[in-house]
């Protein structure tokens, strides 16, 4: 979970220390609040997301049917636990989640960092030749954005219904004057465009627009790239319509992480 704070003038990534001096995983959000923080994009349109919740019932119903099956089959030979095997399943899906966003990360900073022209930074050896493929592929689609950047912080605010202001940030993969661009990397199978990833650029634009680096109405594009071998899988150019909807969503999505926010500190 991502938050962001101007420091002299300058929006940055917003992190919390340990007494070790470790960054802090999770974020003490009354902390946060009380240092001028602002959520992320993505951190608030996870309220609208895919519930983990929904995601452990699918896994938990599937394998409890699953094992029922097995059960019937072996008697009482299967010693396992149901719900044993449904948290070794749980634990599974993380971990190969957790390894997939590991990928997509390291991609993006080298990705960054090639069209830049910075020093590469080091990734697994397994990796290397997707991310200089993914790299090259990626030069070609911004060689024509002039005035762009990489890699950079915003933020910004949204007007919500009842005539409150939202605070937010969010780190642009590429902005220009008139095209906002974001790297997502996706498995061989590939994966329909989602309309979170819409309103994440919607919001971002927003966001630049108050900071003055893009246009109030610049291109809004994804561009997904397989992990296995970094070619560019599909090139996503977001409509008016999906831009309306999208800002509708972050809008959604920024209302209950307030309310949420509320409750929880009321509770204290």
């Amino acid at each position: 979970m991502h938050w962001y704070v101007m420091q002299d003038g300058v929006a940055r990534r917003y992190r919390q220390l340990t007494k070790d001096g470790k960054e802090r995983k999770r974020i003490n959000v009354d902390k946060a609040l009380a240092d001028g923080a602002v959520p992320s994009v993505t951190t608030v349109l996870k309220f609208v997301g895919e519930s983990q919740g929904l995601v452990y019932w699918a896994v938990k119903e599937t394998v409890y049917s699953t094992f029922d099956s097995i059960l019937d089959a072996l008697g009482e030979s299967a010693k396992v636990k149901r719900g044993e095997l449904v948290q070794q399943c749980i634990e599974n899906a993380h971990e190969a989640l957790e390894v997939a966003a590991n990928i997509g990360t390291a991609m993006h900073k080298f990705i960054d960092a090639f069209i830049s022209g910075r020093e590469l930074p080091e990734v697994p050896p397994e990796i290397r030749d997707s991310c200089e493929v993914a790299a090259e592929a990626a030069r070609k689609i911004v060689d024509a954005i002039q005035d762009r950047r990489t890699e950079h912080c915003l933020i910004g605010e949204i007007e919500l219904r009842d005539g409150t202001l939202f605070r937010y940030g969010g780190t642009a993969d590429l902005i220009s004057p008139n095209v906002l661009l974001d790297w997502k990397t996706v498995g061989d199978d590939g994966r329909n465009a989602k309309l979170h990833e819409c309103a994440q650029l919607v919001a971002l634009r927003n966001a630049g627009a108050q900071m003055g680096l893009c246009l109030p109405d610049a291109e809004l594009r994804n561009v997904y790239i397989r992990r296995t071998d970094g070619a560019v899988d599909n090139i996503v150019t977001w409509s008016q319509e999906d831009q309306s909807l999208g800002l509708d969503l972050f809008r959604l999505a920024a209302e209950a992480f307030r309310l949420l926010v509320i409750i929880a500190r009321g509770r204290k």
